[in-house]
Parts: C-alpha cells; structure tokens; sequence
C-alpha cells in the first residue's frame, strides 16, 4: 500500500474519494505518491494540493480542504494534451 505511515492515526471521519476518466491513474497527495484511481483513503484535516496523472494525459491538479468529520470527493477528469501550437503535418 502506498503511502501508509502518513495516513495512521486519523480520524475515520475525514476520507477522500478520487475518481478519474482514467481507472489506473496515479494519485499524489502533496506531492507523495499514494496509490491510483479510484482511491480512497482517510487524510488530515487542512489544505492539501491532489494531483492525479496518467501517461497520455494532461495532469490534473486541485487544492482541497479538507474539514474534521467531513468525507470529500473529487472527479478527475483527465484529457489528451492540447495539441494547440504544434503544427500538424500533411499526408
């Protein structure tokens, strides 16, 4: 399991839910890898920067704040890169 020694000890009460358009993608809780989707996990109370990634797509980065005995959820919705800027070429 990822990431376990940070999460012992928390109240059950205060749990993240992250989904993605991607099942599989990689879950970063500041910066610390922690599992993929969809994760579920119990998380301290405050602000917390949620960074869900997967090969092919776009990063998806969010600040959450997380209360005491509140659970959060949060969809990722991850997209192809932009292709905007990058000629394409003619067949």
């Amino acid at each position: 399991m990822y990431g376990s020694a940070s999460l012992c000890g928390i109240t059950a009460g205060m749990t993240i839910r992250i989904s993605s358009s991607v099942t599989g993608a990689q879950v970063y809780v500041d910066n610390e890898l922690q599992g993929e989707t969809p994760y579920r996990a119990p998380l301290d109370p405050g602000r917390h920067t949620i960074r869900v990634t997967a090969d092919g797509y776009d990063p998806f980065v969010r600040e959450v704040q997380i209360e005491p005995d509140q659970s959060t959820e949060l969809v990722a919705s991850l997209s192809p890169p932009s292709s905007h800027g990058i000629p394409t070429r003619d067949r």
